[in-house]
């Protein structure tokens, strides 16, 4: 080729387009790509105070995911399922919770088998603040009947007072140990939705010392007076009557429906214990879905109690409002006294099958007779939210934390719940 020709096709090739590469020309980069440049403030505030968030949230996620990861490889959860599995084909079931407010978490056995025609089953539980509860009982089943004597004991050794009645002061918190121990015959009939249930039995109660050093013991800032019934033992022949209708669409988990128990018990004095009284209760419960599916939920809750008696009513019998499941911006057992009422409110969401979110109302008082005072004296108050964890045999646990004008209390309960 001429030397001119080469030279003038060099100075076309040099005027013309850059020779590209098929795939990753300029026009095929995308615009995201080609424009998403971090701003300075970002890149400052990623690098900066930002920078040891980020380095936990990623170790978090690294730590979650080796335990998921490690629990995978090890079958941890079939192992665990089969080892209960075993233990409930032996009769044993664990228990958790369920001992009353202030007791502190506990952990228990439920024990259940056939003897004969019967079933007997037993329970013990204890809580990390010592308490403890056990109970057996036999029973025969009869069509919709069911029979058989029960035998409890209960030891609760940090109980609380703060005296007696809705003018109690929080800063005369004492604490006082409660023990009692009765057997009996119980009988429930079953008929469709509405259950009956009698009780008759034998029970022995004791006041003592109580062991939380936190607060005074009741007998050094209470004399026998300030703390009605005084601190003897006390033997009582008890009878309890229970009528239920339960219209609930589910019991361990209503989303809508209907329950309303009635209730008395009538306590006759043993030996030296001179009084009589008997205690009326009466309760509803309303859930109201606010959607079609039941996601939203209004539960409504109202509760009286009155006590009828011919003596001095022991304070430790008296019905009590304040913590996790009455005024939930109170201590566990703020106000006592001979009669009470209890109104809640609650918003429930279900944000997935085993969590609902729940906003919620308390409204209480106590009273030395409901019918006379309940226009005249001004309801306790307190509000607040929390969480339900559930399962699919119900509630398992639940946080809540509520506001009173006696401040702000937060709770941890576990087991079952209206």
């Amino acid at each position: 080729m001429d030397f001119k020709v080469k030279t003038l096709l060099v100075f076309l090739l040099m005027l013309g387009p850059p020779l590209q590469t098929p795939g990753f020309g300029q026009d095929d980069v995308p615009a995201r790509i080609r424009t998403s440049r971090p701003s300075r403030t970002g890149t400052r505030l990623a690098m900066g105070p930002l920078l040891p968030v980020r380095w936990g949230l990623s170790e978090v996620g690294k730590a979650f995911n080796h335990g998921l990861v490690t629990i995978e490889e090890k079958r941890t959860l079939e192992r665990l399922r089969h080892t209960l599995n075993v233990w409930q084909d032996a009769g044993f079931v664990p228990l958790y919770g369920g001992m009353g407010d202030g007791a502190g978490f506990a952990l228990g056995l439920r024990y259940t088998r056939r003897v004969g025609s019967s079933q007997l089953q037993s329970t013990a539980q204890a809580s990390a603040r010592l308490y403890q509860h056990y109970s057996v009982e036999l029973t025969k089943d009869v069509g919709p009947l069911s029979f058989g004597p029960v035998a409890v004991f209960r030891h609760r050794p940090q109980e609380d007072f703060f005296g007696i009645g809705a003018d109690s002061l929080k800063q005369d918190r004492t604490t006082f140990s409660f023990q009692d121990e009765n057997a009996g015959w119980r009988t429930a009939a079953k008929i469709g939705r509405v259950r009956f249930e009698h009780t008759i039995r034998w029970n022995h109660v004791e006041i003592g010392r109580g062991t939380d050093p936190r607060f005074p013991e009741l007998q050094q800032l209470f004399d026998e007076s300030q703390a009605p019934g005084g601190y003897a033992s006390d033997d009582w022949l008890t009878n309890d009557v229970t009528a239920s209708l339960d219209l609930r669409d589910n019991s361990a988990d209503p989303r809508a429906g209907v329950r309303i128990e009635a209730a008395a018990s009538t306590h006759e004095g043993l030996n030296e214990t001179k009084t009589d009284y008997t205690t009326y209760r009466l309760a509803a419960f309303i859930y109201v879905p606010l959607s079609v599916w039941r996601e939203h939920v209004l539960a409504l809750r109202t509760e009286l109690i009155h006590t009828d008696s011919d003596g001095i009513l022991p304070f430790y019998a008296q019905p009590t409002i304040g913590g996790s499941g009455t005024l939930r911006g109170y201590r566990e057992y703020r106000f006592r006294d001979r009669d009470a009422f209890l109104a809640s409110a609650e918003y429930r969401y279900e944000v997935w099958r085993h969590m609902d979110t729940v906003l919620f109302a308390d409204l209480g008082q106590v009273y030395s007779d409901v019918f006379d005072q309940l226009s005249a004296r001004s309801l306790r108050s307190s509000v607040g939210a929390g969480l339900r964890f559930k399962s699919s045999r119900g509630l398992v646990m639940r946080i809540n934390a509520g506001r009173s004008i006696e401040g702000a209390r937060l709770f941890f309960t576990f087991g079952p719940s209206w």
